[in-house]
């Protein structure tokens, strides 16, 4: 069963994923979007009202040393404060699908000898019904802008969209990201939050987009691990370019975790 949120990682840089998933640690930063997030769910499950979102931030407080052991909760509990104090993110959201299992059996790829489907499964953040259609939106608390955090997770957006399609028996269409830290902007005290950045993708483009991910994960099924050195460099457990190799090859049996 491969996770939809590590394809962005995958797409990066296929080492990058697995030594990620090898080290199997939390971050301070995804953490914090990791409380902020759960805030907002529990605040759209609760009715979107003033009670709701105190009740909601006393909730993620008590998960806290569990479920997000590095966030800084004041900073989580500001996020999602601004962004429940916008009214564009009341009566929208279907709060049932709040972190609902989706899952996806995507083909393979031709280059792919297994011949078997790739099991896809992730929890959606949100869903919205606007003028009767749904999409699916991730809240992100990265510090990019907001088209780089909404190209960074395309894949992730595309199999979601196409995830939720195949567990709720309707369309959902890709909603885009909504960038948290909009909110923070000197523009966002004076008018609206230039906080949605939307993905325009029909479902079809969305399994185009995805021949990637099943082309990689066609090669780590083979034990071929490709190295695609970038800014992610940074960030990666590997600690440089010209190290990665020599820990992957300790892993060898880490491509499993990714691809069943």
């Amino acid at each position: 069963m491969t996770r939809i949120s590590s394809l962005p990682g995958i797409g990066q840089c296929p080492g990058f994923a697995l030594l990620r998933t090898a080290e199997d640690g939390s971050s301070a930063a995804a953490d914090n979007g990791s409380a902020a997030g759960r805030i907002i769910e529990l605040w759209h499950r609760a009715g979107e009202h003033a009670t709701a979102f105190e009740e909601a931030a006393q909730t993620a407080m008590r998960e806290a040393s569990e479920k997000f052991p590095r966030a800084d909760m004041d900073q989580a509990r500001t996020w999602a404060l601004q962004y429940a104090n916008d009214p564009r993110n009341k009566g929208v959201v279907v709060a049932d699908l709040c972190e609902r299992e989706v899952r996806l059996s995507l083909p393979c790829a031709p280059e792919d000898p297994t011949g078997q489907p790739i099991e896809l499964v992730g929890h959606v953040d949100q869903i919205r019904r606007v003028r009767g259609q749904l999409r699916v939106w991730d809240t992100k608390s990265g510090k990019p802008g907001g088209l780089e955090l909404l190209y960074s997770a395309t894949l992730q957006i595309a199999a979601y969209a196409l995830a939720s399609t195949a567990t709720l028996g309707e369309p959902v269409l890709p909603g885009g990201v909504i960038r948290l830290r909009a909110w923070d902007t000197k523009r966002a005290q004076t008018e609206q939050a230039n906080a949605f950045f939307e993905a325009p993708w029909t479902l079809d483009e969305c399994r185009g987009l995805l021949d990637s991910s099943a082309f990689d994960i066609g090669l780590l099924r083979q034990g071929i691990i490709p190295l695609r050195p970038g800014t992610h460099c940074q960030w990666c457990p590997g600690g440089a370019p010209n190290l990665c190799g020599a820990r992957i090859d300790r892993i060898a049996e880490m491509p499993r975790s990714l691809t069943t």
